[in-house]
This record gives C-alpha cells, sequence and structure tokens, in this order.
C-alpha cells in the first residue's frame, strides 16, 4: 500500500470519494482494464466489498495500476483505525545518515508504537525494491559476460588476421611478454573507447526513458561523475579480461610462420 497524489489524477470516468468513510474505490485506467471493472461495479478487499466510483489517468504507471482508497476506510477494514505503523522520516539536504538515524531514534521514544525509518531504508526494505536490485544486478552480470566474449571474439580475430605480423615481430626479436603487453593494451582500449560511448549513450538513453509518458514517475536518473567513472573503468577491466586469453595465443606463435605467404 503505497501514497497517491491525488493532485496528478485526472477522472476519466464517474468521481471521487465523497468521504473517508465512503464503501468506495478509485482504479486507475490500467487497473480497471486488467480487473475488467466499470463505474458501479463491486471491488472485493479484505473482507469488505467495495463500490468502484471512479477511473483516473495520472500520467504514470504507478497511480495508473493502482486501485485507490482512503487511509481512513483501510484502516477500518484492517482493524487500525487511528494507529501508525510506519513513519517514513524526511530530512533537509545536507544532513547526515548519523543525523537521521539520530531523529528516527527520537521520533521511536516519542511514538513507540510506531517505527520510524529513513524514508529510503523503507524503499530498500520492501520486497518490490529487492526484486528490482536483482534483476538490476543479473542484468549487469549478463552484459558484463555479453561484453567479454564479444571482445574477446574481437580481439581473436585481430590476432587470427595479423598472426604473420605478429610472428614477424616474434622473429626480429619481440619478446612474448611484450606481444601481450600489445594485445592486452589494445583489448583496454577497445573497452574504454566502448564504456566511453556506453556511458554517453546510457546517460542520454536515462534522460528520455525519465520523460517518457509510458513510466512517468517511475525513474529518477542519478547520473553522477563517479558513476560515470566506474562505468568506464568496468569497460576497460572487461576489455582487459578479455584480452587475456588472445594475448596469450598470440604469444605462443611461432616466428617460423612469418614465412609462409
Amino acid at each position: 500500500m503505497g501514497r497517491v497524489n491525488l493532485g496528478k489524477l485526472q477522472i476519466v470516468q464517474g468521481r471521487m470519494p465523497q468521504s473517508g468513510n465512503e464503501g468506495a474505490v478509485v482504479l486507475g485506467t490500467n487497473a480497471a482494464e486488467a480487473l475488467k471493472k466499470k463505474i458501479g461495479d463491486p471491488l472485493q478487499l479484505e473482507t469488505e466489498e467495495l463500490t468502484v466510483v471512479g477511473i483516473v489517468d495520472g500520467g504514470a504507471v504507478v497511480e495508473n495500476a493502482a486501485v485507490i482508497l482512503s487511509l481512513e476506510l483501510f484502516q477500518k477494514m484492517t482493524g487500525n483505525e487511528g494507529k501508525i505503523s510506519v513513519i517514513d522520516v524526511q530530512a533537509k539536504p545536507g544532513t547526515t545518515s548519523d543525523g537521521l538515524r539520530q531523529l528516527s531514534d527520537q521520533i521511536n521514544q516519542l511514538i513507540p508504537e510506531a517505527k520510524a525509518v529513513a524514508a529510503s531504508d523503507h524503499i530498500r526494505s520492501s520486497q518490490a525494491f529487492r526484486m528490482i536490485n536483482a534483476m538490476s544486478w543479473g542484468t549487469s552480470l549478463l552484459a558484463v559476460l555479453v561484453g567479454v566474449l564479444g571482445v574477446t571474439n574481437t580481439m581473436m580475430m585481430t590476432v587470427f588476421e595479423r598472426k604473420q605480423e605478429i610472428c614477424i615481430l616474434l622473429a626480429i626479436g619481440w619478446r612474448r611478454l611484450r606481444i601481450m603487453r600489445m594485445i592486452l593494451m589494445e583489448s583496454a582500449l577497445l573497452g574504454l573507447f566502448g564504456g566511453i560511448g556506453g556511458v554517453i549513450l546510457g546517460a542520454v538513453g536515462v534522460q528520455f526513458l525519465e520523460k517518457a509518458p509510458a513510466i512517468r514517475g517511475l525513474l529518477a536518473s542519478d547520473v553522477s561523475a563517479a558513476l560515470l567513472i566506474t562505468g568506464v573503468a568496468i569497460a576497460m577491466v572487461v576489455g582487459v579480461l578479455s584480452g587475456l586469453y588472445p594475448a596469450w595465443r598470440s604469444s605462443r606463435l611461432s616466428p617460423s610462420l612469418a614465412l609462409q605467404g
């Protein structure tokens, strides 16, 4: 159960509840379509049967997929009339984590029946956030794996195409370690330029997604310099790791292959 900004809602059909105790709910457009409900239809929530009195468009996925009812009615349905269970604490910008923790402790002492937590901690502890976080890590690991395989394949093709050139370098006295360093350097540069291009496309793409009507309100961009640098650094590490096997293979070539046309 979450809060909905009523100021963003536009009534498509029907009306809003007339009072907090009215046995009525309002559905977002997506929720009404998924539940196949229209104005006047009953909707079972918990042990109560409520009436759909309105359908609204909130301009974002969260509001359009929501079943909206008053806090008073929800507390009555769950047997928690007039009670507070959780207090989300939002402090002024610049407040340290220690200061936020002390503020939460003070609220807990004043209102022992409720639990005061930082809003960010409350979100992180939710099942939806954990699921999204797991999906994010899974997608990232998959992207790294695809990147490693892609760069490895590219560098193997490069070694194959330059096999005679590498053999000539070995024949004129280049050490095998120097050959490996050359291939690894090329692989690292490939990762560097790929990382720079990737973070630029990612930063621009996030800005477009943030403004897209379909997901407006679900995505808040946090593209900091540290994050961009980390992304480029990871791309370089992926490049180096991807170049290890091609570099080793190139150093194992025989100088005698330089005599083959």
